[in-house]
């Protein structure tokens, strides 16, 4: 049966899916003209075959001077969800993937990742549109360059010495139609994959319309002089306090005794009380000492000469706020038309807890009431910059426009607070021009991820720690108590050294002493950082 497809040595295979099955295709026809390869059917068939249906498919590939290029179309008489390609033949290899991460996959194993980010499904991070596969003698480059993007996932799966991917092209769920084409994908060989990187970066930043960090408009003078960020935790997720506004306000004449406080950032998660736990509501909480004890705090800090960073969700909502009712209409739903919604072990029992609703921030009523409670906060606590958390995490939502309501948010923040500092959760292509300080685990493993790393994002963006990375002592992070080893430690900074990001000391507790070996290593590498700052 050929439906298959055999190009450059490689196997292809496709499948239709649709809001009510998965199709394959009946026996193609294909006819060549030069580089040029054109596979049609007009038939597909469900259920192991037992099903046929009048519905069309067409690949066109094209052979290039280092590879292939293909792209499929289809017609069906459900509504299609998307097309998967999968493909075989590959040879084993490392796969790099801009998610900071190299992978050598054990025989039988298999990697998920998703492009934009989703939690649900459960797959790892996919920043940029390319995957590069080194073996010892080649390295394959496989990309699409879709703007504006649609969803992607890929599955690899080693199989001995090959490799199998599966690539799944999938359209916006609120305007799904009876016709879908995917991007043109490329399988390439490249003389050497930082080249292939760079030329990737130009074109992300034609199509993004990307500024160097030194020229955005959106990123203060003062982003330019900080050399450490310090994480001062006030309540955790689960009520346990880490500080008081008195108990950081004590702590920050220490803090400027180490490290000049002119180029330190103050970032404050669980200031608002329990972390994630009452958006919108984001007023000083009043068990961490109220208005009264924030505002002494403020001003202290930018005494000192700290600029100030707080902790706000993007779409966050408590499902006992007084506001729930009234998005009702906006609530965030997956493409199967899921309600979603945030959930994290945060007791410990094995099994996820709700912890708050998604409302799209498609919505300008929702977008209002955020801009409305961020004025509050900026005019009453000169606040120099907000975190928006979860910017990475994105929804083909049923009913919205996720990455337009994003966009919509950012740029009416700005408008609203032109001196202040929006930056927010993790980066990718899509994030970058909307970011000019960016939270980042960097959860690099070895020195090409950092470089790719590097390459991609640095020009236009400065990155931090997140608050889940290890603090300089064995404590809780604001979810959990993560396990700590002082080797565990240093690798984590000195791969945060590698990626270029900001050091970042975590002192989720009021406990946590400063002249600690672990906390030193954070300092020197500030002290470099700093002096790197100078030198540019």
């Amino acid at each position: 049966m050929n439906n298959h497809i055999t190009l450059g040595g490689y196997d292809f295979s496709f499948s239709v899916i649709t809001t009510q099955n998965f199709y394959e295709p009946d026996e193609f026809t294909i006819t060549e003209s030069g580089d040029a390869v054109n596979a049609r059917v007009d038939r597909l068939w469900c259920g192991e075959r037992s099903t046929a249906v009048a519905a069309s498919l067409q690949i066109n590939f094209a052979h290039t001077q280092d590879g292939i290029q293909w792209q499929a179309r289809a017609s069906h008489p459900e509504l299609i969800k998307g097309i998967k390609v999968s493909i075989r033949s590959l040879p084993n290899a490392e796969i790099l993937i801009p998610l900071n991460r190299g992978f050598h996959l054990a025989d039988g194993e298999q990697l998920k990742i998703c492009f934009p980010y989703q939690t649900h499904p459960k797959h790892h991070r996919w920043k940029a549109q390319f995957v590069a596969f080194r073996t010892a003698n080649k390295i394959l480059w496989l990309d699409n360059r879709e703007h504006p993007f649609r969803v992607k996932r890929l599955w690899l799966t080693r199989h001995g010495d090959q490799l199998a991917i599966d690539v799944y092209n999938e359209d916006h769920a609120r305007s799904r139609s009876h016709e879908f084409k995917t991007p043109l994908w490329t399988l390439r060989e490249v003389p050497s994959w930082a080249e292939a990187v760079e030329d990737y970066r130009r074109w992300m930043e034609n199509v993004y319309q990307l500024t160097p960090l030194e020229k955005r408009a959106d990123a203060p003078k003062w982003l330019n002089d900080i050399a450490l960020t310090v994480m001062m935790l006030g309540e955790g997720l689960v009520g346990h306090i880490g500080y008081t506004f008195a108990q950081m306000e004590e702590r920050l004449d220490e803090l400027a005794k180490v490290f000049p406080a002119q180029h330190t950032l103050l970032y404050l998660p669980g200031y608002d009380g329990r972390m994630d736990m009452h958006w919108p509501d984001i007023y000083p909480a009043e068990v961490l000492g109220g208005a009264a004890g924030f505002g002494k705090l403020a001003a202290h800090a930018h005494q000192l000469g700290f600029k100030i960073l707080l902790h706000l969700s993007l779409w966050g909502i408590d499902r006992s706020s007084e506001f729930y009712k009234q998005f009702q209409n906006d609530l965030v739903f997956d493409s199967e038309g899921r309600p979603q919604e945030w959930e994290t072990d945060r007791d410990g029992d094995g099994l996820a807890e709700r912890v708050f609703a998604y409302v799209s921030p498609d919505s300008a009523d929702f977008r209002n009431l955020i801009r409305d409670r961020v004025r509050v906060l900026v005019e009453e606590f000169h606040i120099d910059a907000i975190h928006f958390d979860q910017t990475h995490s994105y929804r083909n939502d049923l009913h919205h426009d996720h990455y337009r309501g994003v966009c919509a948010l950012y740029d009416e923040m700005r408008q609203a607070f032109p001196n202040v500092l929006f930056g927010g959760e993790s980066l990718s292509e899509i994030t970058v021009p909307l970011l000019p300080l960016a939270q980042t685990r960097t959860g690099v493993i070895q020195v090409d991820d950092a470089e790719c790393f590097q390459k991609l994002f640095a020009p236009y963006t400065r990155r931090y720690g997140h608050p889940g990375i290890l603090a300089p002592e064995p404590t809780r992070n604001p979810w959990s108590h993560p396990t700590w080893t002082l080797e565990a430690f240093q690798h984590q900074m000195k791969m945060q050294e590698a990626a270029g990001a900001i050091p970042t000391l975590c002192l989720t507790h009021r406990h946590i002493r400063l002249d600690s070996q672990a906390a030193k290593i954070v300092l020197d590498y500030a002290q470099r950082f700093l002096k790197s700052l100078h030198a540019s």
